[in-house]
């Protein structure tokens, strides 16, 4: 429903699941995406990709791509699975849809999260870590 958190989960590893029930901090790197959510924030948005382990600062990346539709891709180093979906539809104004891809690499597999966003006018305004979860904060530039 409009203005209520669109979750999209995947059953948790064993070892993950087992370390959040305790209430502890998986410390084993992440294997693979778990689980996407976003959520108003103000005017704002806020997505949040889960994974199922610990994401260290040196496993993820980001960068923009200006083209039409201009997009956000975050990179995420070392994922051995992938996610069980590869689009996920937003129903918001500052994002059309959510991508999810898995590169095998010779040297290093990543999954990429790809953010199609609604327009040019569209940024990321913060992007934080808490150990095993990326949170993306998009806003409309100059808000």
């Amino acid at each position: 429903a409009p203005g209520e958190p669109a979750v999209l989960a995947v059953a948790a590893t064993a070892p993950a699941a087992a370390a959040a029930a305790a209430g502890e901090q998986a410390l084993d790197g992440f294997h693979s995406v778990a689980e996407i959510t976003w959520e108003p924030q103000g005017e704002g948005l806020l997505v949040i990709i889960s994974t199922d382990g610990y994401l260290a600062p040196d496993r993820y990346r980001h960068y923009r791509l200006e083209e039409e539709p201009p997009r956000q891709v975050i990179q995420l180093f070392g994922a051995t699975r992938r996610f069980d979906r590869r689009v996920l539809a937003v129903d918001s104004p500052l994002l059309r849809q959510i991508r999810v891809g898995f590169h095998a690499g010779a040297e290093r597999s990543e999954q990429r999260v790809v953010l199609d966003l609604a327009d040019a006018g569209v940024e990321v305004a913060a992007m934080e870590t808490d150990g095993t979860s990326l949170r993306v904060s998009l806003a409309r530039a100059g808000e």
